[in-house]
């Protein structure tokens, strides 16, 4: 079994950094745009300290280039290129969700796709990075919570989620408004991990992943343990809280124009996190080994076409989806009685995995456990009282019976005195008052 402990979080997956994800939870209540009355809980991280962290799969230069396959044919070609390619035009404004430090869209300047953009994060410190190195650049950027706040004021023509909407809670609320954002012309682009909620990897892709590992040159293996879900939503709530709704999602709002699934079922498992095969002083080996845990992804992808946790995928605004009062209604409830659902149950949205089951099992027993030693060690606490009291009873006892014979043979003494010599009496009679005088403050 996987060791308890662990949490995976998903890449920001390009040579901007990575990004692994702590925080508590901070609640934010404020109206929706659409009913300005209801009030909305969001959670969101209050801590990006360790953001931009982490070694990732894509910190490996033959993993970036199969990615770039994936999308492009061409492993030197990124995302955002195939994207201006197939448009065959640069957008005036975009809109960067979840932008972080600022580096997706200080890219897409440079490469030319947008002339300027606005950025909007929770995290003020990672908005004031973003700030400082875009200093004579025509970037702009708003702190919020996207979960609850209104949208910053158009117009844009472009929307780029990259990484960002596997940490939205109210993805169809947020995917929403972006339609009604947007232009009939306008474009959402989106590179982001699709793939099982709060990363509960499923059975199928965790034995074979495995399998493989076990493959490997001992020194390369992945230590492999199942997420824990617990120590995920302790560690990071918002981390892929709803990441196989994103794209059917994404088609209630968008006409797709074209979705490319990227893979990592296996690669991402493997590679994510491990530190001896990323920090391996033999990079023949290491390389060799990458390359083969690359095709055997590739193979299970080809085999498994559901199983991609990383998509690449653009589409248009639906404006006519928006017209349609009732089932606008009807996704909303939904959507609200999803996250009562996960308030009453401490952030669990959805069953458990087997893994998760088997963990749950195997905590009961560990807390069963401490329960029985935390017992055994009260009952043997208190068994030392009740030995500690007695002990100190004994010695009271004992020095109470010492004294008593102390005083006795003084007396005796006294006694004894006066019999032998009766004409010493009086003058022996202020040394015994003496001693009566010590014994009695003995006794008080």
């Amino acid at each position: 079994m996987a060791q308890l402990g662990q949490s995976w979080s998903c890449a920001v997956l390009a040579r901007g950094g990575s990004a692994s994800c702590r925080c508590g939870i901070v609640t934010a209540v404020l109206p929706g745009p659409d009913q300005p009355g209801e009030a909305m809980v969001s959670c969101v991280s209050p801590d990006s300290t360790v953001y931009y962290s982490g070694h990732y799969w894509n910190d490996l230069d033959a993993v970036s280039a199969y990615i770039n396959r994936q999308i492009t044919g061409r492993a030197t070609a990124p995302w955002h290129q195939h994207f201006k390619t197939r448009r065959r035009r640069h957008f005036r404004r975009g809109l960067i969700l979840n932008c972080g430090n600022g580096w997706v869209e200080r890219e897409l300047l440079e490469a030319k796709l947008i002339e300027s953009a606005v950025g909007v994060d929770y995290s003020e410190e990672l908005l004031a990075r973003a700030r400082a190195s875009a200093v004579g650049l025509p970037l702009e950027y708003q702190q919020m919570d996207i979960n609850v706040a209104a949208l910053p004021e158009g117009p844009f023509d472009v929307v780029v989620n990259y990484a960002a909407a596997h940490h939205i809670a109210r993805l169809d609320r947020v995917f929403r408004a972006l339609c009604r954002l947007l232009p009939e012309s306008g474009w959402m682009v989106s590179y982001d991990y699709v793939g099982p909620h709060r990363n509960q990897w499923t059975t199928e892709a965790w034995d074979t992943a495995q399998l493989l590992n076990q493959s490997l040159p001992e020194e390369l293996r992945q230590d492999f343990r199942y997420p824990h879900l617990a120590t995920m939503l302790h560690q990071d709530p918002t981390e892929a809280v709803h990441s196989e709704l994103v794209k059917p999602i994404f088609e209630r709002y968008f006409q797709t124009e074209e979705y490319l699934p990227v893979g990592g079922a296996l690669a991402y498992l493997l590679l994510t996190h491990n530190a001896r095969l990323l920090g391996a002083s033999d990079i023949t080996m290491r390389d060799a080994c990458v390359a083969r845990i690359l095709e055997a992804d590739a193979a299970f992808q080809g085999e498994h076409p559901e199983s991609s946790l990383f998509a690449y995928f653009s589409g248009h605004p639906k404006k006519s989806v928006l017209e349609e009062a009732d089932l606008l209604s009807q996704w909303t409830e939904e959507e609200d009685a999803l996250e009562e659902h996960a308030a009453r149950h401490g952030g669990e949205y959805y069953p458990l995995t087997p893994q998760q089951v088997a963990y749950r099992f195997e905590e009961e027993r560990l807390r069963a456990e401490e329960e029985e030693r935390l017992r055994a060690e009260e009952e043997r606490r208190q068994a030392e009282e009740v030995r500690r009291r007695a002990e100190e009873e004994r010695r009271k006892l004992e020095e109470e019976r010492r004294r008593a014979e102390q005083e006795r043979g003084l007396r005796g003494l006294v006694v004894r005195a006066a019999r032998s010599r009766p004409g010493r009496w009086l003058r022996a009679r202020q040394p015994v008052r003496f001693v009566e005088a010590r014994l009695r403050a003995r006794r008080g």
